[in-house]
């Protein structure tokens, strides 16, 4: 690798990085402005963004430490525990395993809705510890396998499992198995879900539409997740069969360093968030009849959001 492409990959990863740790605060930050938000599903997405955050710091700093190293190897480089890269290594792991997870529990999510009856009731019946469970648990018991092998090191896309690519088994399989997964369960409901809307619109019914903009909303995620960890999958394994090329590396430096920044998109332009944020910060209704349809409309702790009702 020559210093202009150590030079592009290094702008990318801080760009990129910024970019997602600005759109993942962004998703934090609205998330607790909003009280009506603070349902299961949105909670996810949440702990989406939280992992995203961290995997995002992890693309910005491995930027950062370009600029203090010869550069990274095509080569793989293990290190001893105590080297920043190898640090960085570990947390990049634990933060982008968690991020595919928690994408995959929103598509969990997504099926266990069309399970219920009732739509009001797809939300407070779903509970939210055995998604910690597996989350936290799964992500958590293969980093500490990969730490105690001293599996990080220097890779060709920075700060990643570096000593062999037998273990690169521990990235590529979960992987493999979430976008698979998720793309078979994506095709499925997108045909249940443009049903659902011919329901909707021949039954005018409120709950039904509020049901419909949900799992059109997490649907929208599951793409972003398949969308962009596709290419990088495709590149680590050509990687592990000794297949490089500049391209395939800049394109999955791009892909891993924007995925926050998608998920971000995703979220501020819901229409349900955009109806919070409009009714918040750009005008409040005059009317005690405005207000209970909004109160209607968003739920009852949607009505903080209104200051005054002349």
């Amino acid at each position: 690798m020559d210093d202009d492409e150590s030079r592009e990959m290094q702008i990318v990863f801080i760009a990129g990085g910024g970019l997602g740790i600005l759109a993942s605060l962004f998703i934090m930050v609205t998330y607790g402005r909003f009280r009506s938000l603070d349902k299961t599903n949105n909670k996810l997405v949440f702990y989406l963004s939280v992992c995203d955050f961290m995997f995002s710091s992890k693309c910005f700093l491995t930027g950062c430490l370009m600029g203090y190293v010869d550069q990274f190897s095509s080569t793989l480089q293990p290190l001893d525990i105590t080297d920043p890269c190898f640090l960085i290594g570990a947390f990049g792991y634990f933060s982008a395993f968690s991020t595919t997870s928690w994408n995959a529990m929103i598509t969990v999510r997504l099926l266990r809705s069309f399970h219920y009856s009732a739509p009001s009731k797809s939300d407070h019946n779903d509970v939210e510890w055995p998604y910690h469970v597996y989350v936290w648990g799964v992500v958590s018991l293969s980093t500490s396998i990969l730490i105690y092998l001293r599996a990080f090191g220097r890779s060709y896309n920075g700060c990643w499992i570096a000593v062999d690519h037998l273990w690169d088994v521990f990235w590529l399989l979960p992987l493999s198995i979430y976008i698979l997964s998720c793309t078979v369960i994506m095709i499925t409901l997108h045909v249940k879900i443009g049903r659902s809307m011919k329901q909707t619109n021949a039954r005018n019914d409120i709950l039904l539409q509020k049901e419909y903009n949900f799992r059109v909303q997490l649907l929208k995620y599951t793409l972003v997740f398949v969308t962009v960890w596709s290419f990088p999958l495709v590149a680590r394994l050509l990687f592990s069969l000794h297949v490089q090329s500049s391209i395939l590396i800049k394109m999955h430096i791009l892909c891993i360093s924007i995925q926050s920044l998608a998920n971000g998109l995703v979220w501020g332009t819901s229409s349900n968030f955009l109806e919070l944020f409009r009714a918040s910060f750009c005008w409040s209704p005059r009317t005690r009849e405005e207000k209970a349809l909004l109160v209607d409309k968003h739920g009852r702790s949607t009505h903080i959001l209104y200051r005054s009702v002349q």
